[in-house]
């Protein structure tokens, strides 16, 4: 087949080549930096962008469920507060002060708490004036919660809720728990894979402490009558070396 063009109108020109089709983009760098291009040529990036959507979506409706009210404080602090971290600076011409880009949400969920807000959280943008590396960005996505008449066990029935309700908004069930835990997420398999973790469902599905035993910086699962002799096993065995 042969095309006879009459009339060509170029819509951009290209600069640089387009990534090799059946390889993609595999600079590492390049992937961060031109996010367009991965998204267009490397199979799996899209649907991270939307998995993080689902995630994203997904702890706010469990907060949400949990009696937890979303805010929205100030980008623009007169002092950086909230965390040990170095600021971006910045300055307010109207005013003729100088400003810096938030390094914490603490501060105003803090004043918020004081004025009679019993639950409430923000999940926004911080800034950190320090290092950068693949896994690591002076601007990022943080997540702070306070409730007032909590405590410890409070933070950990809604960590779990959130973790696990991500997980299934992504479509991955419960995981199994091993030897040693390291993270609350590990506790997973004891909710219902097809059920989201709700206040009322947690105080069934949460561990006693007793199923416990602290040992320096981390934890180890003591396993229960039901738990398979495969991993019974396993656990001793790691519990025996870390002692």
């Amino acid at each position: 087949l042969s095309i006879f063009a009459t009339k060509i109108h170029f819509l951009t020109k290209t600069l640089d080549p387009p990534p090799a089709k059946h390889v993609g983009m595999t600079d590492p760098e390049l992937r961060q930096r031109m996010r367009y291009v991965d998204l267009a040529w490397n199979e799996g990036s899209r649907d991270r962008f939307m998995d993080r959507t689902k995630i994203v979506k997904s702890i706010r409706s469990t907060l949400e469920e949990h009696g937890f009210c979303e805010i929205e404080g100030p980008t623009l602090h007169t002092i950086a507060g909230g965390a040990a971290a170095k600021p971006f600076n910045t300055h307010h011409d109207a005013l003729d002060m100088p400003l810096v880009l938030r390094i914490a949400l603490e501060l105003h969920l803090k004043r918020l708490m004081v004025g009679g807000m019993e639950r409430v959280f923000e999940l926004g943008r911080v800034y950190r004036n320090e290092g950068i590396s693949p896994k690591h960005n002076p601007e990022f996505t943080m997540l702070e919660l306070y409730q007032a008449f909590g405590n410890y066990e409070s933070m950990m029935d809604i960590t779990e809720a959130i973790i696990a309700n991500a997980l299934l908004a992504i479509g991955i069930g419960p995981v199994v728990p091993g030897a040693k835990i390291r993270s609350i997420s590990q506790r997973l398999s004891l909710a219902s894979p097809t059920t989201t973790c709700s206040p009322s469902t947690l105080a069934l599905t949460r561990p006693t402490l007793a199923q416990y035993k602290p040992l320096p910086n981390h934890w180890v699962w003591t396993p229960m009558a039901n738990t398979p002799t495969s991993l019974r096993t396993k656990c001793s065995r790691q519990k025996s070396r870390m002692s």
